[in-house]
């Protein structure tokens, strides 16, 4: 039999699959209580990575603290250059071109 994942794990399983099958919003719902920082470095980069850019459009200022934490949880990465990327685009569209001076 298979054994019981712990109610993060299975959330954060849940919520992976949501957004790779194009549901931001059962996404959000099922990662939003999940600090990516909480959860192992190489979890938690990719967890901030797909918080992040569900936030983008409708919490700016959340997505950037969550795509600079992409960045700090794995640095020299594919994923770090993926938040970053991301990144540079929620600050130009906020007005935000000093972040990055």
């Amino acid at each position: 039999p298979l054994a019981m994942a712990d109610p993060q794990s299975l959330a954060i399983a849940k919520g992976v699959v949501a957004y790779l099958n194009g549901r931001p919003a059962n996404a959000i719902e099922m990662l939003k209580p999940i600090d990516p920082m909480s959860v192992p470095p190489d979890i938690g980069a990719f967890l901030a990575l797909v918080k992040g850019s569900l936030l983008a459009a409708d919490d700016p200022a959340q997505a950037l603290a969550l795509l600079d934490e992409a960045r700090l949880l794995s640095p020299g990465t594919l994923v770090e250059e993926a938040a970053l990327r991301r990144s540079v685009g929620i600050a130009a569209a906020q007005g935000d071109a000093a972040r990055f001076a």
